[in-house]
């Protein structure tokens, strides 16, 4: 930004006033390294168009957060604007300019704070026009990640989002969600605000809830998983590895094939029977009644 060279040259023996410089980079020093120590210090290096440089020149905190420091040491970063006293050969950095994209879409009623550095941008914009704040993270190969984090000594700290419409999460990876103790869903009745249907996860198990008209469950635990259809009648299926149980029943269920197997060659056995030289009158009736059996298998529910 007008300054494109830095050729070093010993400072005059007096200083004006008021001097145009801009951010410079030490050649003997790693650039993190150095721009942590200006942080702790307050200083910085500086360069002017006639060649010279200047180390350690004090500049405000407010103004060291917005300034831009070049990438290698044949560059310069933002323009600043550096004053000293009278007779004196000191510096100080009074104001400091950068691109006004930094700060600025261009409309008086947008507010932009942006930060980059070798293809890797991070901005703020807040949009009266819109009504939005903009929090925007765009990296090249690396990079890309926006932390949010609240606590407290005695970890309850709490991170609340209200939105009074619609919350739209749109990704191309996966969504991971962790927690220590309970996840809980909730969809709640507009009208009344009661709770219609919910999803409770805890470490040792799951519950599904549906109450609009009446309440049915499953709950999911590592031996046993449980569902009530209206939960105020009492039944429910309870199934585990062994077994699958209605309600507290102890009668075990039939196998539909191999009762109706049974049936029908307790059948084949009657008719064969009979008594003397005369065959039992009840064979016609056996007959018709093993027409009948297939009847008894369900096609719609199956056992093992």
């Amino acid at each position: 930004m007008g300054i494109d060279h830095i050729d070093i040259e010993p400072i005059g023996s007096s200083v004006p006033a008021i001097t145009l410089w801009a951010v410079s980079m030490p050649s003997d020093r790693d650039r993190d390294k150095y721009i942590k120590s200006c942080f702790s210090t307050s200083t910085i290096s500086i360069a002017n168009s006639n060649g010279q440089r200047v180390d350690r020149v004090p500049i405000p905190g407010s103004l060291l957060r917005e300034i831009y420091f070049p990438t290698d040491t044949t560059k310069t970063g933002s323009l600043l604007l550096c004053g000293s006293i009278p007779y004196s050969r000191k510096l100080f950095v009074i104001q400091s300019y950068n691109d006004a994209s930094t700060y600025s879409s261009g409309s008086d009623n947008v507010a932009v704070f942006k930060k980059y550095l070798n293809g890797k941008i991070v901005e703020i914009v807040l949009d009266a026009n819109t009504g939005s704040i903009d929090l925007n993270v765009d990296s090249d190969t690396d990079g890309g990640e926006v932390n949010i984090t609240v606590s407290n000594q005695s970890r309850t700290g709490t991170l609340n989002i209200t939105v009074n419409g619609d919350v739209n999460l749109l990704n191309d990876g996966n969504v991971n969600v962790k927690s220590s103790k309970q996840i809980s869903l909730q969809i709640n009745d507009d009208s009344t605000g009661g709770q219609i249907n919910s999803a409770v996860l805890t470490k040792d198990q799951i519950v599904l809830k549906t109450s609009k008209d009446q309440v049915n469950s499953m709950t999911m635990t590592k031996d046993q998983i449980t569902l009530k259809a209206n939960e105020d009648s009492g039944n429910a299926i309870f199934m585990t590895k062994d077994k699958i149980q209605l309600n507290e029943s102890t009668e075990p269920m039939l196998l539909g094939q191999k009762t109706v197997q049974l049936i029908s060659d307790l059948l084949d056995q009657l008719a064969k029977e009979s008594a003397g030289p005369y065959p039992l009158l009840g064979n016609s009736v056996y007959t018709q009644i093993k027409s009948n059996i297939e009847a008894l298998k369900s096609t719609l529910s199956f056992v093992k």
